[in-house]
C-alpha cells in the first residue's frame, strides 16, 4: 500500500500545479484499488467535467458505480462509454454484467455472443453466458455451455 500512498501524493502535487484529465483518471485508479470509491468518483467526475466522452473514466466510473450497487447509473454510464467506442470488449462485459444484476437474460446474452464474436474464448463471457441461460430456465443450454467451459478450461 505504501507505494499507492507514495504516487497519491505524486497526483495530487501534479494536480496542485495543472488540472490534468490523466492525472485525475490515474489517482481514480488508485483510489479505486485502495478501496477508496467515494474518492474516486468524485476524480472520474472531475475528469469527466474536463471531458464528458473521456472514455477510460467512464468505464471505471461504471465498474465503481456497480460495484455500489447503482446498477442503473452504471448502465447509463457504460451506454455512453459503448457510445463511443462500441465494440470495446471490456465495455461490453461491463453491460452484460449490469444486464445480469438486472435480470435482463436476454439482453445480456446478447452482449456475451457479441464478446464472443470478437472472442470465442472469453473466459467470463461464456461463463456469464452460461449463467444467464441458467437463470433463464434454460438448462440445457446452461449445461451445455458449462460443459464446453471445463472441456476447454477444466
Amino acid at each position: 500500500m505504501g507505494h499507492y500512498e507514495e504516487a497519491l501524493k505524486c497526483y495530487d502535487r501534479v494536480l496542485e500545479r495543472i488540472p490534468n484529465i490523466m492525472a485525475l483518471y490515474n489517482k481514480a485508479q488508485i483510489l479505486y484499488k485502495l478501496g477508496k470509491v467515494e474518492e474516486a468518483l468524485k476524480c472520474l467526475d472531475e475528469a469527466l467535467k474536463m471531458n464528458s466522452n473521456f472514455f477510460l473514466a467512464l468505464v471505471l466510473k461504471s465498474r465503481i458505480l456497480l460495484e455500489m450497487d447503482k446498477t442503473e447509473e452504471a448502465l447509463n454510464t457504460i451506454k455512453k462509454a459503448l457510445e463511443i467506442r462500441p465494440n470495446d470488449i471490456d465495455a461490453l462485459f461491463i453491460l452484460g454484467i449490469i444486464y445480469l444484476k438486472l435480470k435482463r437474460f436476454k439482453e445480456a446474452i446478447d452482449v456475451f455472443d457479441k464478446i464472443l464474436k470478437n472472442n470465442p474464448y472469453h473466459l467470463g463471457a461464456l461463463l456469464c453466458k452460461a449463467i444467464a441461460y441458467e437463470k433463464m430456465g434454460e438448462i440445457e443450454k446452461a449445461i451445455e455451455l458449462y460443459n464446453n467451459l471445463f472441456s476447454k478450461y477444466g
